[in-house]
């Protein structure tokens, strides 16, 4: 066990006997003699670090998330020989809100090394002698400050508005697609982008809409897809598999052969942190309008692949 010396104030050591004394606080201590009251003790702290993880009921979360801390902490504590303190404490929150709802602490998990008090002593008079040459100081300088004249407060910082509101968390997707396509016409390679904005209603789902460009290298023309979007996360984790699906109406912007038609693209993939790659599948529907005057209905297919960041 690893021994930190402590200084503990004359509440804690009134606390572990019976004789009745007046308790000074910080802002009492104006002499040596109102501060003799202060003891000093060990701190045997554990070396290896411990993790627990605890799951509040509904009435230590009703008390907020400081509430649920404290309550872990305390359950560590009791798990480890009733220890006094938990130092370096760490803390995992996992927390489920839904539409429109608040967020609230499913788990937490919190690490760190219980500490027990031990050998309590009075604070030697070398030490008195110092700290009563340090408060001297102290108030001499606090002294000085009251002379000064006052200075204009600073002005307050912008801040960044929090994107979100009852649980929803607003994010942007930008994916970056290339694959090939097979169907009614010619195979053809194909590379584009997409931009999806929306919000997480759930942990796990996902809904927006979005548009973006494919540019088709034997044709030569772009497609221009607006599409609404829904993904399903299948885990509750930074790193999770989901299933992704596009559906609307492609455009093509620049005069050609071709107008543009209904638009399908579903993806499986994995995301991990905030980058993704998946496996793209594209359903094109178009109109060939100037082959003798007839109108030729196309379908293409593609197979893709898609890497993504989320914002």
């Amino acid at each position: 066990m690893r021994k930190i010396v402590f200084a503990l104030s004359a509440a804690l050591a009134l606390a572990s006997c019976t004789t009745t004394q007046t308790m000074k606080t910080a802002t009492t201590l104006k002499t040596a003699a109102e501060a003799r009251t202060l003891t000093i003790a060990d701190l045997d702290v554990a070396p290896e670090r411990v993790t627990y993880t605890y799951t509040p009921s509904d009435d230590v979360q009703r008390g907020g998330e400081d509430n649920v801390r404290r309550a872990a902490e305390a359950a560590v504590l009791a798990q480890h020989g009733n220890a006094d303190v938990l130092l370096d404490a760490q803390y995992v929150v996992k927390k489920e809100g839904g539409f429109l709802k608040r967020p609230k602490v499913t788990s937490i998990t919190v690490s760190g090394h219980p500490a027990h008090y031990r050998n309590f002593r009075p604070v030697p008079e070398s030490v008195w002698e110092n700290a009563s040459l340090a408060v001297t100081s102290v108030q001499a300088g606090e002294q000085e400050l009251t002379n000064e004249p006052l200075q204009k407060p600073e002005e307050p910082k912008l801040k960044l508005p929090n994107l979100s509101f009852n649980g929803l968390r607003f994010e942007a997707h930008l994916n970056a697609i290339g694959g090939f396509t097979f169907g009614t016409s010619e195979e053809n390679a194909y590379v584009g982008g997409l931009l999806t904005l929306g919000c997480r209603v759930m942990p796990q789902l996902f809904v927006g809409v979005g548009s973006g460009a494919s540019y088709m290298f034997e044709r030569k023309y772009v497609f221009v897809p607006v599409y609404g979007n829904v993904r399903w996360y299948f885990m509750k984790k930074a790193n999770t598999p989901f299933i992704d699906v596009k559906a609307g109406y492609s455009f093509i912007p620049k005069k050609s052969d071709y107008d543009g038609g209904f638009y399908l693209s579903p993806t499986i993939g994995y995301e991990f942190g905030r980058f993704e790659v998946g496996i793209q599948y594209t359903f094109q529907k178009s109109k060939e309008h100037n082959w003798h005057d007839y109108n030729a209905s196309c379908t293409d297919h593609g197979i893709g692949l898609s890497l993504g960041f989320r914002f």
